[in-house]
């Protein structure tokens, strides 16, 4: 893993990454077994599963390329609940590789769990302009609390140019 991935394992243990079938995971310690000192991929075949994510997802969409799952540390669920409460869906319109950030909570009462999401729900009318080097589309966000498309979903006309 790059060096800014490695600043994941402020929040988490073990990052998962779900990845064109690739299916590992990563341990903030290095691995025994390997002798090198070095933080190494090790396959996943248990929870979380792939059905675990499609939940997350729901059963109508497809799965995304790459899905990254980020356990919290027990220390850190509070701070990082505080910091997207304060995130706003617009922060999607400029991570150009982001589609959808979700937060799952589970609770030993499945009653109390939560997913709550943003996310790009569609891009449409992609224009690309050659003679000035520039695309246009429009972009949807939505946000999403347990399922439910609550009322927040905007537009947005998005213009790329290079320079």
């Amino acid at each position: 893993t790059g060096i800014g991935f490695k600043s994941v394992f402020l929040i988490t243990a073990q990052p998962y990454i779900f990845s064109n079938g690739y299916q590992i995971r990563f341990s903030e310690e290095p691995c025994m077994h390997c002798n090198l000192g070095y933080i190494v991929p090790e396959w996943v075949e248990e929870n979380p599963t792939p059905s675990d994510i499609r939940q997350i997802y729901g059963s109508g969409s497809a799965l995304p390329t790459t899905t990254l799952i980020l356990p919290l540390k027990p220390d850190k669920v509070k701070p990082v609940k505080q910091q997207l409460s304060k995130m706003h869906p617009e922060v999607l319109l400029f991570l150009a590789k982001v589609k959808r950030l979700s937060v799952r909570e589970v609770n030993e009462d499945p009653k109390l769990n939560t997913v709550t999401a943003i996310a790009i729900s569609s891009e449409i009318d992609f224009e690309t302009r050659k003679n000035i080097d520039a695309d246009s589309y429009t972009l949807h966000l939505s946000a999403e609390e347990n399922g439910n498309e609550l009322e927040t979903e905007c537009s947005y006309y998005m213009w790329k140019q290079k320079f």
